[in-house]
């Protein structure tokens, strides 16, 4: 979530994620990648250079997640019939304030992410405090219990957030989801057909 709202945020965002992909993609690991941004950030807060905050989740294959956040609201941990605050332990990095929450999901639990643009939804215009984390917690409960499945939560979310700023602009809006499932097994057997012919058709399938 980049400084203020519009190109130039989309452009802090866009450049502090660019870099978090690729301090990932040279072996470092996810708290050491947080840490390098969260410092740049601290250096840079308060003048013109591109400034974010941000949320960066690391979900394992058996369901153990690390989410750190830093100046985020945090995650909501979502299952088919309820939805709640994922608390986490605050403490110093890098000069600065960060949350950092863990915790297993199970198959048909998932985590919802947003940026404050969506917990600060019609502050000062529809909604004189703001939408709020609690406001999102209610909105995603009303909508579980309607039936509504867990992946169409973060259109949802956003569409609402979007709803409060209305006529006014307002904030820029991120929601994601992750859902954890049951993953697919599956089997290739590869080698040559007989008839060479066939070596693209069989590749392509």
């Amino acid at each position: 979530d980049g400084i203020g709202s519009g190109i130039k945020a989309n452009i802090d965002a866009t450049m502090a994620i660019s870099r978090f992909l690729e301090l990932m993609r040279r072996d470092f690991s996810l708290r050491q990648t947080f840490g390098r941004l969260v410092q740049t950030m601290h250096q840079v807060r308060g003048s013109d250079l591109p400034y974010a905050v941000f949320t960066a989740a690391r979900i394992l294959t058996d369901g153990e997640a690390t989410v750190l956040t830093y100046d985020m609201p945090n995650p909501l941990l979502v299952s088919r019939h309820s939805v709640s605050v994922v608390p986490g332990r605050t403490f110093p990095l890098e000069n600065e304030v960060i949350t950092e929450t863990n915790l297993f999901l199970e198959p048909g639990e998932g985590l919802l992410m947003f940026s404050d643009g969506v917990s600060q939804a019609g502050l000062g215009a529809t909604l004189r405090t703001g939408w709020g984390v609690e406001g999102v917690l209610r909105y995603t409960g009303d909508l579980l219990a309607q039936g509504v499945p867990i992946g169409n939560l973060p259109q949802m979310v956003h569409d609402r957030a979007r709803h409060f700023w209305k006529g006014t602009g307002g904030d820029d809006c991120s929601v994601v989801g992750a859902l954890c499932r049951v993953g697919n097994r599956v089997n290739i057997f590869s080698g040559p057909p007989i008839d060479r012919e066939l070596d693209i058709p069989l590749a392509q399938k």
